[in-house]
């Protein structure tokens, strides 16, 4: 309830803008939630918080699948089945043309960005008391949000299935890189920012999106296949 409250005054503001605007504008916030929760004692400033162990990594295990299965099918009815997918994906294609036939592209942006909150806000609740402590740096830094971005683009904007690809490449990558590299944090960073870079501009869709695309494009007709010089012609 407390991210999707958040979720309600950061977006009201913020999702007026577009583009970068946008992005600094969320950038600029999440920097300055940061600090604010560096100096707030509930949160235990800088030093962290700390919460009662529950030493039982299965029950965690189940409780966070569970969530995100039902996060996931949540996610297809309201975006693949139900109107507000529609409603969506007709701003994200013309928003000015979904004014005219009489949508509020705000007001939907703020009911995307609290949808977008909860869950996260459900799943960060089961990881504090799964790892027994969190900090600042843990859960407001630019890695986070870094990491989430890359997963996003690089499975595939616009598709329900494409993130979640996304996060599985990007977390096994991780998880092996800070297996036999981690003492070289800098190069993580480095190859993050690339895989971004190099995302948007050989695979604008994502992995799965490039595939999807590539499996709907129609065949070439033997009509406009080039005509070889000196081919015979069969006439009949």
């Amino acid at each position: 309830m407390v991210a999707g409250a958040a979720a309600v005054v950061a977006g009201l503001p913020t999702l007026r803008l577009r583009g970068a605007y946008f992005a600094i504008a969320t950038w600029a916030l999440s920097r300055g939630v940061q600090q604010l929760a560096l100096m707030m004692p509930i949160t235990g400033g800088p030093d962290g918080m700390r919460l009662p162990p529950f030493l039982h990594p299965q029950f965690f295990y189940w409780v966070m699948l569970g969530v995100v299965g039902a996060t996931f099918i949540l996610l297809w009815v309201l975006l693949e089945r139900a109107p507000f997918g529609l409603k969506l994906k007709a701003i994200r294609e013309d928003e000015q043309g979904a004014k005219a036939l009489g949508l509020n592209p705000t007001r939907l942006k703020v009911q995307a960005f609290v949808l977008s909150a909860v869950p996260t806000g459900i799943l960060g609740g089961i990881f504090a008391y799964w790892v027994t402590f969190i900090d600042p740096a843990s859960t407001l830094g630019d890695l986070v949000s870094d990491q989430a971005l890359v997963m996003v683009v690089f499975g595939g904007m616009g598709t329900l299935i494409g993130p979640v690809v996304g996060a599985v490449l990007i977390f096994a990558f991780k998880t092996v890189f800070w297996a036999y590299l981690a003492e070289y944090e800098v190069l993580y960073l480095i190859i993050l920012g690339g895989a971004i870079a190099a995302s948007v501009v050989f695979l604008p869709n994502g992995v799965l999106g490039a595939r999807l695309r590539r499996r709907a494009r129609p065949p070439i007709p033997v009509s406009s296949a080039p005509v070889v010089a000196g081919a015979s012609k069969v006439e009949g």
